[in-house]
């Protein structure tokens, strides 16, 4: 049977969109190879390009004799050598956009390569068959042809967690992700000093330095294992995903714990104004704020007057979830493509 080749510039194991995607087509009864490449951490540029360039010589040396269904190349780093490998076998080419790359660099390379690299991006698309997006946001930014695009959302499977004890405190507000500029976290510490019924649970790591580790209500978990993520997750009463002005992504994406929080019933709160907003809008799975300390100051203050509010707003989350949210629903898109590839 021809397999489908994955290409991907980082680990698998660490990209759990690459990881889902695979196992619900193997679920289906597809064949899938992965070529992946550890980032080494705090690459320079020129070692980022050497190391691509081994990736796609590996690649295409790897494919030569092989036989494929289809070539998937996952973001825009694996994309030409996915291209040059699917015209030299006359296979299709999927390319699939897991956020706006050029803009994922903005503040590490200059503007001009990232304005330079979406102008690149776009025209190679238009050598691909097929476009996967994590959200329909990002096909404008990638492709004028929507004819080739399938929105596969990171939607999570069930979840299942070991139920542990809850904050002595009344309410727990959580944050699980990149230490970072621009994910509020200093705003959320800065709040949380002055909220005496809630404690703050903070889970990642990073490079980004906050100031909080004296008071008693903010806990820091450090880097999570991935089976202990859902467990400390479920003892929140509400989960950030406030993003502060910066990164176009932020706007666009939708992060991973978004859709968590609606498996496991948790609210969130977002900003208004991003497209993580306007899904919780649409389903009324959490609130919607500016990123200010006096905003989510007058929430957290709110939500101690009305706290069946976050009851109701975790079963509306839950609601969506089952509905529309979850890998079941997405990944039947994903194996719906490649079944018209194969000629089902």
């Amino acid at each position: 049977m021809k397999s489908i080749l994955m290409l991907l510039t980082k680990d698998v194991r660490t990209d759990p969109r690459v990881s889902r995607e695979a196992g619900k087509l193997m679920d289906a009864g597809y064949g899938v190879e992965v070529m992946c490449q550890d980032r080494l951490p705090n690459e320079h540029l020129p070692q980022t390009i050497l190391s691509r360039m081994a990736l796609w010589f590996d690649a295409l040396w790897y494919a030569k004799d092989k036989k494929h269904l289809a070539v998937h190349a996952h973001d825009l780093d694996t994309l030409p050598i996915g291209i040059l490998i699917a015209k030299l076998k006359r296979i299709p080419c999927v390319y699939d956009a897991h956020e706006s790359f050029p803009d994922m660099l903005v503040g590490t390379v200059p503007y001009a390569l990232t304005r330079l690299l979406a102008r690149i991006e776009r025209r190679l698309t238009k050598h691909v068959d097929h476009i996967v997006l994590a959200n329909e946001k990002i096909g404008p930014l990638v492709s004028d042809e929507p004819s080739k695009w399938v929105v596969v959302m990171n939607c999570p499977g069930v979840i299942e967690v070991n139920q542990g004890s809850k904050s002595q405190k009344a309410y727990t507000l959580g944050y699980f992700g990149a230490f970072e500029s621009g994910r509020f976290l200093q705003g959320l510490i800065d709040t949380i000093r002055q909220m005496p019924n809630w404690d703050l649970m903070l889970a990642g790591s990073g490079k980004l330095n906050v100031n909080g580790s004296e008071c008693k209500n903010i806990m820091y978990l450090g880097k999570l294992k991935p089976g202990q993520v859902g467990d400390m997750m479920a003892r929140c009463d509400l989960l950030s995903v406030i993003f502060e002005e910066g990164n176009p992504n932020d706007y666009i994406g939708t992060p991973n714990r978004l859709f968590e929080a609606m498996a496991l019933g948790i609210p969130v709160v977002a900003n208004w104004h991003t497209y993580s907003g306007e899904i919780v809008t649409k389903t009324n799975c959490g609130f919607t704020i500016s990123p200010g300390v006096s905003e989510l100051k007058t929430l957290l203050e709110y939500l101690e007057r009305n706290p069946q509010q976050l009851w109701a707003k975790g079963e509306n989350g839950s609601a969506a979830w089952e509905k529309e949210y979850n890998s079941s629903v997405q990944g039947a898109k994903l194996v719906a493509l490649y079944d018209s590839i194969r000629g089902n």
